[in-house]
């Protein structure tokens, strides 16, 4: 018997233990009829994961509950989404629904949450460890798509260019926390706004952003004219930087300046005049820069003191030409020569003044106009009187006799008329 007893137990061991609970699952991020791609940096979305229960027996005071872990993080305020079912039969299907926002900081894949569920079947208490996948699979693209400077070509003594950029995202998904700034290189600012900032960019979205570049403007000793000095042309490299969704690229932007016309004036004499008569002012115009200067014209600036003159019977036409000389194309070293007729405010006192001068070209090779004033000084004296060079005691004094004489020759009149 107790053979008999052994034998039977080694053949109820032999035989397979029944089958336990099987449970699978499967995820979406939005709803079967409207469908979100997931992509890193994605604000609050629903996601619902679903649990088909596979039998093969009821299971009772059933549990189920998402343990959400990285890169998911649950909206403010929500606990792990869960269900409670006092009953579950083979073949039926449990819905778990919370809202999630995806770490920036993820990278497209299928990141792997658990589901944990409890229940109470025909061997008594039991639970499962079920594992789900989550895709995160949208990927945001900003890319400079194009780039430029306003004017295309820039030329020595700039003091600023605009930067003109389109950016573009070429990703599936939105580029969230989206940033494009320009940084500029050591000894230039970017004047205004150096910084967009963005909520999200959309895929497919473009972006039309416009920088204003402060340029330095480098001084050097012209070669052509020793001791004159001239603007040097410059290399700089300011960078585009795109930020989004924990990535940053930057983009060098190349402001390469070509030489340039640049002119120093070379008085002829010094020019002199009274308060409230005319001279002439000659000014011998050298360019001293890198490049030709075409269709150059000189344009005298009136200010309070000195101006331009123009007799009264000068038409408007004449008068225009007047104030402007032309001096045709000028060559790297080459001059030209350029003379007014300047009045002088007869109220002005003493002193040294500064006529300007408004000197415009056209610059090869794109024949961008260009521009430079330089100031011309003039000496200004008072007007002449009798009475200049003298001490001013003297000048009271005969101040005093003058009027003597006029109180003496008056009681002289009053005396003859008085005898008449």
């Amino acid at each position: 018997m107790r053979a008999a007893a052994l034998l039977l137990l080694a053949a109820l061991a032999a035989l397979p233990a029944p089958p336990g609970p099987h449970f699978a699952a499967v995820s979406l991020w939005g709803t079967p009829s409207s469908p979100i791609i997931p992509y890193p940096g994605m604000l609050e979305a629903p996601l619902t994961v679903q649990i088909v229960y596979g039998g093969p027996v009821t299971l009772y005071d059933v549990n189920v509950t998402l343990e959400p872990s990285w890169p998911l993080e649950p909206a403010p305020g929500q606990g792990p989404p869960s269900a409670l079912l006092p009953q579950l039969s083979p073949g039926q299907r449990v819905e778990l629904t919370g809202y999630f926002a995806v770490a920036p900081n993820a990278t497209p894949g299928i990141y792997r949450q658990s589901v944990l569920i409890s229940y109470v079947g025909p061997q008594g208490p039991g639970s499962s460890n079920l594992t789900v996948g989550v895709p995160v699979i949208g990927r945001a693209d900003l890319v400079a798509s194009a780039y430029w400077t306003e004017p295309p070509v820039v030329y020595a003594g700039s003091r600023a260019v605009a930067v003109h950029a389109v950016i573009v995202n070429y990703g599936d998904a939105p580029a969230v926390n989206a940033s494009v700034a320009l940084v500029a290189p050591e000894g230039a600012a970017v004047l205004g706004q150096s910084n967009y900032t963005f909520g999200a960019v959309p895929p497919g979205r473009e972006l039309n952003l416009t920088f204003l570049l402060e340029l330095p403007a480098p001084e050097g000793e012209s070669p052509l004219a020793p001791g004159q000095p001239y603007p040097e042309p410059l290399n700089a490299t300011p960078e585009l930087v795109i930020s989004y969704g924990g990535v940053r690229e930057s983009v060098p932007v190349a402001v390469d300046e070509l030489p340039a016309a640049h002119f120093a004036a070379l008085q002829q004499g010094e020019a002199s005049a009274a308060a409230g008569s005319t001279c002439q002012v000659s000014v011998e115009l050298l360019n001293v820069g890198g490049a030709e200067a075409k269709f150059v014209t000189v344009s005298a600036l009136p200010s309070d003191v000195l101006t331009v003159h123009v007799p009264t019977s000068t038409n408007p036409v004449e008068a225009l030409y007047m104030f402007n000389e032309s001096l045709g194309d000028v060559q790297p070293g080459g001059a030209g020569n350029v003379t007014f007729v300047v009045d002088v405010n007869p109220g002005a006192p003493a002193g040294t003044y500064y006529m300007g001068l408004l000197i415009t070209w056209l610059q090869p090779p794109t024949m961008q106009p260009m521009a430079q004033v330089v100031e011309v000084p003039v000496r200004v004296t008072a007007p002449f009187s009798i009475l200049d060079g003298w001490a001013p005691e003297y000048v009271a004094a005969a101040v005093i006799a003058v009027l003597v004489v006029l109180a003496a020759v008056g009681a002289m009149r009053r005396r003859r008329a008085e005898r008449r």
